[in-house]
């Protein structure tokens, strides 16, 4: 008997990743406004949630380092948690920036929906080779530009 076959809903499934990385996103910017008041609190009010505002910039949350120096932090949510391996998917806006900024962090946040999720901080994988790390193109944007 061969695997029985499903309909997906992408609307749907679109809708739940928008609502999964919002509050990945807030999440973060608890963790950063924690961070900076311990060390550099007048930094506090610039934190932001960038994403709400701009889908063009190639990050979610604009927030600083304790030197007053940007830091662009694209955020990824994984609803379960750490695995020894795990997928995101990414644009290729997002990963053109990300090449190019050298503010760019990357954070995942494992197990968003508990008390206590965990944020794991990566190094920028589209800056530099990191081992362990693979990039795979999986989508394409096909124009088609029909004569008149």
């Amino acid at each position: 008997m061969s695997p029985r076959l499903q309909k997906i809903d992408f609307e749907l499934r679109d809708s739940n990743n928008r609502t999964a990385g919002d509050f990945a996103e807030k999440i973060v910017i608890k963790h950063e406004i924690g961070e900076l008041n311990k060390n550099y609190s007048k930094m506090v009010n610039k934190v932001e949630q960038v994403s709400l505002k701009d889908d063009t910039l190639g990050y979610d949350v604009l927030s600083f380092d304790f030197d007053g120096s940007e830091k662009h932090i694209e955020v990824k949510a994984v609803r379960n948690i750490p695995a020894i391996t795990f997928r995101f998917f990414i644009s290729e806006n997002e990963i053109t920036i990300a090449r190019k900024d050298k503010n760019y962090h990357l954070y995942i946040v494992f197990d968003y929906l508990s008390e206590t999720p965990f944020i794991y901080k990566m190094p920028n994988p589209f800056a530099n080779k990191i081992p362990g790390v693979t990039i795979d193109p999986i989508k394409y944007l096909v124009t088609v530009r029909i004569k008149k």
